[in-house]
């Protein structure tokens, strides 16, 4: 896990909305998983993507800002490129 320290203003703006966003990523799934239907439980692992994808968003700008730096940006992009594919393959095995 990657530490950091980030001034009150970005922890109070981007750090919030990065946690909520990661978050949501694993509470859709989770939630989906509970759905009674394969279209519900699609429906909640497409909005998880949806998720990741504004976690990937918040990413950028952290380091488009210059609060990551490029050595913890490298170990965060590791992650998304293994997610990513894999979120993606769990959503299309749901059938519908």
């Amino acid at each position: 896990m990657v530490r950091h320290k980030w001034n009150k203003k970005v922890q109070n703006t981007v750090g919030y909305q990065i946690i909520q966003s990661t978050d949501s990523i694993a509470a859709n799934i989770a939630e989906g998983y509970g759905r009674y239907t394969p279209a519900d439980r699609k429906k909640f692992y497409i909005y998880s993507r949806g998720s990741f994808e504004e976690t990937k968003s918040w990413l950028r700008k952290l380091i488009r800002r210059k609060v990551l730096n490029e050595s913890d940006a490298s170990k965060y992009q590791i992650v998304i490129e293994k997610l990513g594919p894999k979120l993606n393959a769990f959503i299309n095995s749901t059938k519908i």
